[in-house]
This record gives structure tokens, C-alpha cells and sequence, in this order.
């Protein structure tokens, strides 16, 4: 999902259905003589809008945590601007309550851990690549036997996945708010990499609307 292409492509589309340029009383005036097709059309469209930017909005909090940890010191982000915690600060920026901010925290953290696994990923992809490479050169026994080791069933090598990684996948695709992800992730606590299937009792936990995605990416994890 290309998010920025998104939002770029409903912000005119609400603003050819306001007015641009106008402003809250005049665009409440524009709804108010709106048909009751044009005002779903603006609600599901501002609410994509909120989603998209919500997204933005965590990953940035997951950055500045990142930033802001105990190993920074005085020079964290968080704390050269003058607060203890990355919460406090995210709090003071987006006027959320303690709580909000400490889960945005939480889950641009998260975000975060999974896009580094996928990064991760890739360059293990690309090292089991050079070293099939390599022994097919060599021709020998040994770069064979060396190649082979520590792959997996590919013949490349193993790149642990973060467990919560179709939660993920999940909170983009819009089939959890970033409150259910948290609410789940939380329930579940850290469980080890590629476990007897984590996902399993998250898919029987949740509400069948929720759970339907969670399901899926329990498949691809857990297959």
C-alpha cells in the first residue's frame, strides 16, 4: 500500500467535495446541503485520511522512542527537549493522553522491530544467493558443505521473523486500528521466534471481524 499516493489522492477529492480552501464552518455548511450518498462519500473518505496519517503518525513516535533511549542519555531526542520519556514528549506534540502516546510508542516501536526483520530478511536472501554462488565457482566439496550451513529449507540461510509480523501486516492493510493491534500484541506478550504458532490464539482471541486478518497471517507465519 503506497500511503503518501493514497493520501494524496483523497485530500482533492474531499476538497472538490468542500471547497477548498474553506473553512470547518464552511465546509459544515456544504454538508449540511449535501446528499445523503455525498456525506458517507466524505465520512469514509476523511476516515481513510485519519487512518493513513495515524499510521504516519506511530511510526514517528516509534522513531523518536528509538532516539530516546537510556543509552542516548541527555542527548536523546526525547530528552533534549526537555522530557524523561518518549511518551511524555509524543504526548506534548500530538496533544493525546498519557495513554495514547505511550501506545503510539508501543506500536511505532513494533512497526519498527518488523520493518528491521524484513530488512534483515532481505540480506540473508542475498547472502544464501552469493553463497550458492561461491560454491557453484569452487566446484569443491567444502564450499558445498559451507554454503548449506545454517540454511533452511531453500538452500538459504534462516532469517528469524518477528512473531507479531502478520499483526503487522494487518494494522496496514487497515484490518486492525492501531488500539486492537496494541490490545493484542499486549495480551500476548514476547513470544520466541517461530514458536508452536503464536498466532493461533490471537486468531481464537479476537472478534471474526478482527480476526479474519489475523488468521491469514497466521497462515503465512505459521506454514
Amino acid at each position: 500500500m503506497a500511503v503518501f499516493t493514497d493520501v494524496a489522492s483523497l485530500i482533492p477529492t474531499l476538497g472538490e467535495r468542500l471547497g477548498e480552501g474553506a473553512s470547518l464552518v464552511e465546509a459544515t455548511a456544504v454538508m449540511v446541503g449535501m446528499s445523503d450518498a455525498d456525506v458517507v462519500a466524505v465520512l469514509r473518505q476523511a476516515s481513510e485520511v485519519s487512518r493513513l496519517a495515524d499510521q504516519i503518525r506511530v511510526v514517528a513516535a516509534g522513531v523518536v522512542a528509538d532516539r530516546s533511549t537510556r543509552q542516548t542519555g541527555h542527548s536523546g531526542l526525547a530528552q533534549s527537549q526537555g522530557h524523561r520519556s518518549p511518551a511524555s514528549f509524543v504526548q506534548e506534540v500530538t496533544g493525546s493522553t498519557k495513554g495514547e502516546a505511550s501506545r503510539d510508542v508501543r506500536v511505532g516501536q513494533a512497526l519498527l522491530d518488523g520493518q528491521r526483520d524484513a530488512g534483515d530478511a532481505g540480506a540473508g536472501s542475498d547472502a544464501g544467493s552469493g553463497a550458492d554462488a561461491g560454491a557453484g565457482a569452487e566446484g569443491g566439496a567444502d564450499a558445498g558443505a559451507g554454503a548449506d550451513a545454517g540454511a533452511g529449507a531453500n538452500g538459504r540461510p534462516e532469517v528469524p521473523v518477528v512473531w507479531h509480523a502478520p499483526l503487522n501486516a494487518a494494522l496496514a492493510a487497515g484490518t486492525l486500528t492501531t488500539a486492537q493491534y496494541d490490545a493484542i500484541r499486549r495480551g500476548l506478550g514476547d513470544r520466541p521466534l517461530r514458536a508452536a504458532c503464536p498466532m493461533t490464539s490471537v486468531s481464537r482471541s479476537v472478534p471474526r471481524s478482527i480476526g479474519r486478518g489475523v488468521r491469514r497471517g497466521r497462515r503465512r507465519l505459521c506454514s
